[in-house]
């Protein structure tokens, strides 16, 4: 790998626990599950356990969904090379939301649209073209990777990041968050990021 001012060793170690973490909550997710299952089936009779375990299952169900989004596959791939292509889509995503409550009438909903940028970072680290699909990034993020560049994907983050600093910033590649030369921690997601 190539040097670079990033702390390759440190950023991987904490992205492991957190890997680490997240697979012992989902195991116990599921065995919360399990064992609120037999229970209801056994205390069945008995009108309240099975109303109880009910509500401990769709509390466990929602947290292990919302860690499973948090997971994306791609972040577990390491890649060093140069970024070949860059593809920029721009989605226009409509959502309503409620206005205020009105006994008297019909319920007011207001409706919006909004643009979300979404890029997909191609790296070419010369035995093949690896894939980053990035998605709600910014401009500034655009013109960071139409630059081109020599770039590494650091396993267990999101975002490829280049080697150097351009610019007098650096992005972070856990949480995408562009800091200035002197920072050595990211002021996003306070995480020591640059050796």
């Amino acid at each position: 790998m190539k040097d670079t001012i990033y702390d390759v060793d440190s950023i991987v170690t904490s992205a492991k626990k957190n890997l680490f973490k997240f697979i012992f909550i989902v195991i116990l997710d599921f065995a919360i599950c399990i064992a609120c299952g037999r229970t209801a089936y056994v205390y069945s009779e008995i009108t309240m356990i099975p109303v109880i375990c009910l509500c401990v299952l769709l509390i466990s169900y929602v947290v292990c969904m919302k860690i499973l989004k948090k997971l994306r596959l791609t972040d577990y791939k390491k890649a060093t090379g140069m970024i070949v292509n860059v593809h920029k889509e721009v989605k226009t995503i409509d959502t309503k939301a409620v206005g205020g409550l009105n006994i008297f009438g019909f319920r007011k909903y207001d409706s919006y649209a909004k643009d979300e940028i979404r890029l997909t970072v191609f790296i070419d680290n010369k035995e093949s073209v690896t894939g980053f699909y990035l998605e709600n990034v910014t401009e500034k993020h655009v013109k960071y990777y139409e630059s081109h560049g020599e770039s590494i994907h650091i396993w267990g983050t999101r975002f490829p990041v280049k080697t150097n600093i351009e610019n007098n910033q650096w992005l972070c590649p856990v949480c995408g968050e562009f800091n200035s030369e002197e920072e050595k921690v990211c002021s996003g997601c306070k995480i020591k990021i640059l050796k």
